[in-house]
């Protein structure tokens, strides 16, 4: 980059999952079918694909304080 001055470009998060594709889902493929598995592959639907998650919920425990005695003074 500084050497051709070229500026720097965002890949996007995403970049990692798309790289090599094709090689990983045929190294992956192959692992699944040693281990006696048979392997079908078949392309998501658009409408499908597209499944928003749920938020998580919090559970919140119920906790019961009770309020701490004062030390008692001695004279």
């Amino acid at each position: 980059m500084l050497q051709e001055g070229v500026e720097s470009k965002e890949l996007g998060g995403d970049y990692f999952e798309h790289w090599k594709e094709e090689q990983s889902t045929k190294y992956f493929v192959k692992r699944l079918e040693k281990f006696g598995y048979e392997v079908v592959l078949k392309p998501k639907q658009a409408e499908k694909a597209r499944v928003e998650p749920k938020p998580k919920q919090i559970k919140k425990a119920a906790v019961e304080r009770k309020p701490k005695k004062a030390p008692e003074a001695t004279t």
